[in-house]
């Protein structure tokens, strides 16, 4: 089992490629673990971060087949005020293949201004007794 970590921090808007990945060799990812803070300070304020094969971001796309996973958080004031939000979850009992040399991206969107830090942990197994791995 081998683990590659996808780490950002968020200023809001659109924001492609906020960090990449190339997975080393041939296998399969088993698991995949997000964990997302982020100020939302606002009446529908929200925050929005995809895993993906893809350089940019689908978040408003049917059919975008290069998504691997998207997780938000939003919130619905009456008034004014502040909230810290959270996610931390964890997918078990994934076997997606992927190939050496792919590469992983990590896509958020949310509200301008809004400030946010973003972990995604790849879970991968391979066959190291008949493949090369390169480690960095």
């Amino acid at each position: 089992m081998m683990i590659q970590t996808l780490h950002a921090t968020m200023v809001g808007g659109t924001e492609n490629a906020m960090a990449a990945v190339d997975v080393p060799t041939n296998g399969f990812m088993n698991a995949i673990q997000w964990s997302l803070t982020a100020d939302l300070d606002a009446d529908q304020d929200f925050v929005r971060v995809q895993l993906s094969f893809a350089s940019t971001g689908a978040f408003t796309s049917n059919d975008a087949r290069q998504i691997i996973s998207t997780i938000q958080n939003a919130v619905n004031f009456t008034t004014s005020g502040l909230s810290a939000v959270g996610v931390n979850l964890f997918l078990p009992g994934l076997e997606i293949p992927v190939f050496g040399g792919e590469r992983l991206y990590l896509h958020g969107l949310s509200n301008t201004g809004l400030i946010g830090e973003v972990f995604c942990h790849v879970y991968y197994s391979f066959d190291i007794g008949r493949t090369g791995m390169r480690r960095a």
